[in-house]
């Protein structure tokens, strides 16, 4: 006998995972917050951008650890030139809070191909602000962020906050506010190619 039938689509995830390489395939803020969700279990999954992303209206946190380089993400972001807009963190914590794309990118860590657009980064009590990221222990390659940073009492860096890794063919255009600032990054250790 005829069992019928089920109408209606499958829910829509936003990304497509592929076991093999690890990676999440993602097209729109669904698949990317799905990501960022992932990688507080394993900051080894890569993420491959295929659209422009629009967050507004998400809370976003920060991926990876920057205390050090073993905490932070260690896979491949790929932007592949798209856009992500509407990312905004505001803290208000006197413990500390941190805003950024990425906490911190590990030794193995690489972000590239992205750009972040009109940001609104401010940390209103204590804590840093970096536009792709808190801490570079790894490579942020062709990235730009445009838009507002801010932290009333720490570092402040367009593209990092402070970098211990490589950063090439970066740029930032805005607005940088807080006792200790760069363009590219408030403190470089390390490299630093334009």
């Amino acid at each position: 006998a005829d069992g019928g039938g089920e109408e209606g689509a499958a829910e829509d995830l936003g990304y497509i995972y592929d076991t093999t390489t690890n990676t999440y395939t993602v097209y729109n803020a669904d698949g990317l917050m799905a990501w960022n969700e992932a990688t507080r279990k394993d900051l080894s999954i890569n993420c491959t951008l295929t659209a422009d992303i629009d967050l507004t209206g998400k809370k976003w946190t920060p991926i990876g650890d920057g205390s050090m380089s073993k905490y932070g993400y260690q896979g491949t972001f790929d932007g592949q030139g798209h856009r992500i807009t509407g990312l905004a963190i505001t803290t208000d914590n006197p413990r500390g809070e941190s805003a950024a794309l990425f906490g911190g990118i590990g030794g193995n860590g690489e972000v590239k191909n992205l750009q972040l657009v009109d940001v609104d980064f401010n940390v209103i009590q204590y804590g840093v602000a970096g536009g792709i990221a808190n801490s570079n222990f790894g490579t942020i390659t062709a990235c730009s962020v445009t838009g507002t940073i801010a932290a009333a009492s720490g570092s402040v860096g367009g593209i990092a906050a402070a970098n211990s890794g490589t950063i090439t063919a970066c740029w930032f255009k805005g607005d940088i506010a807080g006792p200790n600032r760069g363009n590219i990054a408030a403190y470089n250790l390390s490299l630093i190619h334009i």
